[in-house]
């Protein structure tokens, strides 16, 4: 379970905040994968955590394009229990698809495609 939550997100990207508490636990998968995703390669926690923010806001962004076309999702199936007490599940993008090869196609992924940049040893380190 990731470290940043729902609401660690939202008051980074207030944009983001549903009411829907499916909506809710998707995000937190997306922080999971984040988490999983960038490893500590960064000089501090806090552009650590900006990074996974920015991460998992761009997948919310991508997942939510992806549903309005139809779409299931992508990746392997992962579970959570919503707020609720209810167990919802959703497909988890893996990192390579849909993830860090277009990072241009969301604001935020292009915001952090240099925070990635300006990791230790310049390059993206993947947990």
């Amino acid at each position: 379970m990731a470290t940043l939550t729902y609401a660690d997100l939202i008051a980074k990207f207030r944009e983001l905040a549903s009411d829907s508490a499916d909506e809710q636990t998707r995000i937190g998968v997306f922080l999971d994968v984040a988490e999983e995703t960038i490893g500590d390669v960064f000089r501090t926690t806090d552009r650590r955590d900006l990074a996974r923010l920015l991460y998992a806001a761009h997948l919310t962004i991508l997942a939510a394009r992806n549903l309005k076309h139809g779409g299931s999702g992508m990746g392997a199936i992962t579970s959570r229990t919503n707020a609720d007490g209810e167990t919802v599940s959703y497909q988890a993008p893996a990192p390579w698809v849909g993830g860090f090869n277009n990072l241009g196609s969301t604001r935020y992924g292009v915001a952090l495609a240099p925070l990635l940049m300006s990791a230790r040893y310049r390059r993206p380190v993947l947990a």
